[in-house]
């Protein structure tokens, strides 16, 4: 039986290959990020709420959803649970 041949890595990828890598989908959510900004702000989140969803729901379209329930007067359970099971719908189809 033959031993598997150590494969050498020509070369590790650097932190700034990493980010010099992403900078085309990290300039592709500046205008989504912007827009759910501005979409929060006028239904009555503050800056800092905003933020706050953003970094929790990582998913666009949830953003907007729960933040137009929220603001329409749902409870946060209700809003989160509806959010979800239209994610995981979506997923399956």
């Amino acid at each position: 039986m033959e031993s598997p041949v150590p494969q050498s890595d020509p070369s590790p990828a650097t932190l700034t290959e990493g980010f010099k890598d992403s900078l085309p989908i990290v300039i592709s959510y500046i205008p989504v990020a912007f827009a759910f900004g501005l979409n929060a702000t006028r239904l009555g989140f503050t800056p800092v709420e905003s933020v706050f969803f953003s970094c929790i729901i990582y998913a666009g379209a949830s953003q907007f959803v729960i933040t137009t329930m929220l603001a329409a007067g749902s409870s946060l359970w209700v809003a989160a649970s509806v959010v979800e099971f239209l994610c995981q719908v979506r997923q399956s189809v």
